[in-house]
C-alpha cells in the first residue's frame, strides 16, 4: 500500500527538510491545515547524530528549556549562549509540541534569537528544532536565517502524485481495471 510519504512530491519535501537538519539548520514547517499523519516519523528517520525529544511548549521558552535540559543554567540570569553550550542541551533534535497561538509570539522571538546565537556556534552538537505549525499562525514564522529555515507544505503534491495515490487506493479496494474511473 502506498503511503503519502512515498509520493515524489512528498519525498522531495522530506529530503529538503532532511538536508536542512543534517546541515545543522533548525526548521519551521508550515501546514495550511492539519499536519499529515506520519510526518514526524518520516523526518526523524533520516536525521543523523541527534537525540530526538519532544518538548511541550511553555509560555517561557528559555525558562522551560533550561528547566528540562539545563537545570544548572539560571533562567533568570543565564543567557542563551550558556544554554546552547550546556551538555544537557547539546545534540538534540527538539520537536515542539502544542505550539498554540497563545505562546507563538514568545516562541517566535526565542527561535529568532536562537538562530542568531547559533550562527557563532559549531554545527557539531548543535541542538536543532523542528517547529510544526498547523493552520494559520497569528504571526509569520521566524525569518529564514543561516541556522533557521521555513518549509511550506504548499503545492508539494502535484496531479501525478494524486493520480498514483488514487490508483493505489482503488487497487487496494480490489477494483478491477474496468471499474476504475480513469
Amino acid at each position: 500500500m502506498m503511503r503519502l510519504w512515498d509520493l515524489s512530491g512528498a519525498v522531495r519535501f522530506l529530503k529538503a527538510i532532511g538536508r536542512s537538519l543534517n546541515d545543522g539548520v533548525s526548521v519551521v514547517v508550515r501546514f495550511p491545515g492539519t499536519m499529515p499523519l506520519g510526518f514526524q516519523d518520516a523526518i526523524i528517520k533520516d536525521v543523523r547524530g541527534l537525540d530526538f525529544v519532544r518538548f511541550e511548549c511553555t509560555r517561557s521558552p528559555f525558562e522551560g528549556l533550561c528547566k528540562k535540559y539545563a537545570p544548572s543554567v539560571s533562567s533568570n540570569t543565564g543567557d542563551l549562549y550558556e544554554l546552547c553550550e550546556h551538555e544537557g542541551f547539546r545534540g538534540k533534535l527538539i520537536w515542539l509540541d502544542s505550539l498554540h497561538p497563545k505562546v507563538w509570539q514568545q516562541w517566535q522571538e526565542f527561535l529568532t534569537k536562537y538562530a542568531q546565537v547559533n550562527r557563532f556556534m559549531s554545527s557539531l552538537g548543535r541542538t536543532l528544532f523542528v517547529v510544526p505549525l498547523e493552520g494559520e499562525p497569528p504571526e509569520e514564522p521566524p525569518k529564514n536565517d543561516v541556522t533557521m529555515v521555513t518549509h511550506d507544505w504548499s503545492d508539494v503534491l502535484d496531479e501525478m502524485d494524486l493520480l498514483f495515490w488514487a490508483n493505489d487506493r482503488l487497487l487496494q479496494k480490489g477494483m478491477n481495471y474496468s471499474q476504475k474511473p480513469f
